[in-house]
């Protein structure tokens, strides 16, 4: 069967002020939303304090489980605009990988979000 897991990764780092306890508050909204929604298979962060940077490992079981997540973290008030208060994204380091069907999908967002487009075969088993 082929495989249409999407994963993504990013780094941020760390905007003057910013406290790895306002951080990982945000951090823990975004989870709840995750942890809310079908098709999130993985969200994982991880925080590197001395370096004041972030990242965040993604993986969903297709392009519209994660167009789906990315609609409700967005929303006025969602939990993404707090994280952007606190953090930039690293330039270059924002990546999707998935099957090239998957990516066509997420055109619009890799444009938004600077992405890096990586194809895994469709045969991929995972």
């Amino acid at each position: 069967m082929a495989s249409s897991i999407v994963t993504l990764s990013v780094i941020d780092a760390w905007k003057e002020g910013a406290t790895v306890d306002a951080i990982k508050a945000v951090q823990a909204k975004i989870e709840a939303v995750a942890q809310s929604l079908d098709g999130v298979i993985l969200l994982r962060f991880g925080n590197d304090e001395a370096n004041r940077r972030n990242s965040v490992s993604e993986v969903y079981k297709d392009a519209d489980a994660f167009k789906a997540f990315i609609s409700e973290i967005l929303k006025e008030g969602g939990p993404l605009h707090e994280l952007f208060a606190l953090v930039d994204q690293v330039p270059g380091t924002v990546l999707f990988q998935g099957p090239q069907a998957e990516l066509d999908k997420l055109a619009d967002l890799a444009e938004t979000f600077k992405a890096t487009q990586f194809v895994v075969e469709p045969s991929s088993p995972f």
